[in-house]
Formats: structure tokens, sequence, C-alpha cells
């Protein structure tokens, strides 16, 4: 955790990347325990995907007209932490 506060105000993007890695990691493992997470396991890993993959795309073309794509990739990655409670 430590590593993790050092690391944030210079590269918040790794810092996101390894805790979310972390996350689908320990999510992993407790849906192929238990079946009844599989379903939000799904939703959580393909919405987390799609919510980075956007957050990325507004980072790396900020010229392009999609205004809608910050609101998406926010909604999407909101919708991953949620999901991410249901492991606990």
């Amino acid at each position: 955790m430590a590593a993790s506060a050092a690391l944030l105000p210079v590269q918040p993007m790794m810092v996101s990347a390894v805790h979310t890695g972390m996350i689908e990691v320990a999510f992993a493992k407790r849906a192929s325990e238990d079946p009844q997470l599989r379903k939000a396991h799904t939703l959580h890993k393909m919405s987390s995907l799609l919510g980075g993959a956007l957050f990325v795309a507004d980072d790396v073309f900020p010229k392009t007209p999609l205004p809608s794509c910050r609101l998406a990739s926010r909604r999407l990655l909101a919708l991953a932490l949620a999901t991410s409670f249901l492991s606990r």
C-alpha cells in the first residue's frame, strides 16, 4: 500500500491498472469456488475492461467529440466497482 501511495501522484494509471488486476484475480478465485458469483464476475470483468478502454480512449483522443465517452467510462467503472463488493 505504501508503494501505491508513493506512485499515485506520478503514475496514477499504472496504480489503477495494478489494483484492478488484483481485484480481478481475487474475484476470479472467489467466482471459481462459488458458482453464484460467476454471473456477477462476468459483469464485473466486462464492465471493467470496457470502462478502462473508454477511459484510455478519452485520454488518447482528447479532441474527439465524444462527450458521452467520459460519462460511459465512469458509469461502467462504477458498475465494476459495485460488482466487486459482491465478492466480499
